[in-house]
């Protein structure tokens, strides 16, 4: 698998497993981002949110062989662009 095919794949096990966390289901196809705002329809608790960047961190360590540091960096990029609001 080319490299570019692979990114592609781990952002989409990405995006499934946060519509997973907050009941939703993932079609890529369908929500290829209905509105502008998409991220901001739903929201999760702050300690859901570790939870999943907990995740990623290991999901991109064993997928893409990144370092702790560069995993972490990359999943916080994530969130920042892709999270969903948090809840108060």
């Amino acid at each position: 698998m080319d490299y570019y095919k692979k990114i592609k794949k781990v952002k989409t096990n990405l995006l499934e497993k946060m519509f997973n966390m907050v009941g939703l289901e993932y079609k890529e196809k369908e929500n290829k981002f209905r509105s502008e705002n998409w991220f901001m329809e739903h929201c999760w608790t702050e300690e859901e949110q570790d939870k999943f960047k907990e995740f990623g961190i290991n999901f991109l360590r064993k997928e893409l062989k990144m370092s702790k540091y560069g995993a972490e960096r990359e999943m916080s990029m994530f969130i920042l662009n892709y999270g969903w609001k948090l809840k108060n």
